[in-house]
């Protein structure tokens, strides 16, 4: 009777073990799986295998992730999910072949899957094999469009290899294609505006775009900034100025992208001289003492790739009201000198405009630098 006993307690602990990793798992209690079973592994079976593999893949430990993946698989649990995420823990540390191979894996197991055969393509992508990347993803276009990203990156590639309107084309048929509550829906239309504003100059189109994303996700802070530097463009000031003043609530929320947050700053507008772009940027913080900057003007090489001169302008002692408040500076790009051109504002109240009238007087050789300096 012991004996007896003692087996059916042993298979209780066993089965409420296993009841105990699925409701952890199914809770997204990630951290407990691992806490609870990461040394408990050999009494665990293929698909718990591979829900601690997924919890310490989400954890971020991507190698101990494939480990478990693979006795998970050796233990009879070679589900398509299994190699789908052994293929993203392999991506994540940078191995694509192995990642792809994985991939390839997923979809042979689950043929219909568009996810699985999106990933494989966005891996393709990764390793620069762009017609492989697009045959992958037109291929993925015929499976249940449950993913959609097919839609959006083959345009996406095309933009990247200069085919503009070809781009243009596609993002616009892919519209028709992503559901609007698709993370795709908003960078599709985000790229539309781009190339509506900067290639084709057709700021209205632009400025449709960028309020179709912000109508459907108000909180898209990547529209929201490249609508304030149309709506400059564009002599629209007040409405860029209301806006502006939502990135600036967005970033005393810390909800802005991790650039904004770290630079503290968005870009209100953008010009365009001699075939090269200026892009403004404003601080979020007013000026308050010595040095501080209100506006930055990032020149760009002709690619648009590069910053090749840094102006600024930055915050000085004003000794009476006819002498400036700040003044227009240049920063080198290594940030290793510094030149004062000697002119600027009297008040607060500049402009855009304002800034750049300066700088492009700088680049048409009409205004030299007062002083330079030069730091270690």
């Amino acid at each position: 009777m012991r004996i007896i006993l003692l087996l059916l307690f042993t298979a209780f602990c066993k089965y409420t073990q296993a009841q105990s990793i699925h409701l952890f798992f199914a809770d997204k209690k990630y951290d407990e799986v691992v806490k609870k079973f990461g040394e408990k592994e050999k009494d665990l079976n293929g698909e718990e295998t591979y829900m601690l593999g997924f919890s310490y893949f989400i954890g971020g430990d991507d190698e101990k992730a494939i480990s478990l993946y693979n006795k998970a698989i050796e233990k009879g649990f070679a589900e398509p999910v299994v190699y789908f995420y052994k293929g993203i823990s392999f991506r994540y540390l940078e191995k694509n072949e192995d990642a792809l191979e994985q991939f390839i894996l997923a979809c042979i197991k689950d043929s219909l899957n568009q996810e699985y055969a999106s990933e494989k393509a966005f891996t393709l992508y990764r390793m620069k094999r762009d017609k492989e990347a697009i045959a992958a993803y037109t291929d993925a276009k015929k499976l249940p469009n449950t993913y959609q990203a097919p839609w959006y990156m083959i345009p996406h590639i095309q933009l990247m290899q200069g085919k503009d309107d070809i781009a243009l084309q596609g993002f616009y048929e892919g519209l028709t294609h992503i559901s609007k509550n698709n993370n795709f829906y908003a960078i599709t239309l985000i790229d539309i505006a781009k190339i509506e504003n900067r290639i084709k100059k057709d700021y209205a189109k632009a400025i449709d775009a960028y309020l179709l994303v912000l109508k459907e996700n108000g909180y898209n802070y990547e529209a929201c900034e490249g609508l304030t530097a149309l709506y400059t463009k564009t002599n629209k000031s007040q409405q860029a100025d209301s806006l502006f003043n939502i990135l600036k609530l967005g970033y005393e929320e810390k909800k802005l992208s991790e650039n904004m947050m770290k630079f503290k700053q968005a870009k209100i507008a953008e010009y365009e001289i001699n075939g090269v772009l200026l892009y403004v940027y404003k601080k979020f913080t007013p000026p308050a003492k010595m040095i501080d900057v209100m506006y930055t003007g990032y020149l760009m090489d002709k690619a648009g790739n590069d910053i090749t001169r840094i102006f600024q302008t930055e915050q000085t002692i004003q000794l009476s009201d006819k002498t400036p408040k700040h003044i227009l500076c240049e920063r080198a790009v290594d940030g290793k000198s510094r030149s004062n051109y000697g002119v600027g504002w009297l008040s607060d109240n500049i402009t855009p405009g304002d800034f750049f009238e300066l700088i492009k007087a700088v680049l048409e050789g009409k205004l030299k630098a007062a002083a330079s300096s030069t730091f270690k």
